[in-house]
């Protein structure tokens, strides 16, 4: 009996089969099953790619909201501030 030997893939070529994989799925669960990770392993490596620069896109609908980027930080900072300030004179 013969006994092939697997070749374990590179770390490069994990990273290439993950961004393929995100981009040419409907939504982060599909990226699990299909990876077979846990979902939010997915979406932890996700993250941590994008923190690094690489645009995959985000999933939305009943999977989950829209990014934070889709926020008006200028108008909640200042909101915060009012709030604080009022908060303090009372």
């Amino acid at each position: 009996m013969m006994i092939e030997k697997v070749k374990k893939k590179t770390s490069q070529e994990m990273a290439e089969e993950f961004v393929y994989t995100w981009q040419t799925s409907r939504s982060a669960k599909e990226v699990a099953e299909k990876l077979g990770k846990r979902y939010a392993s997915v979406k932890s490596k996700a993250s941590w790619y994008r923190r690094a620069g690489i645009p995959l896109k985000y999933f939305h609908g009943k999977e989950g909201s829209k990014p934070f980027r889709h926020l008006n930080y200028v108008k909640l900072i200042e909101m915060a501030k009012f709030l604080e300030k009022d908060e303090e004179a009372a």
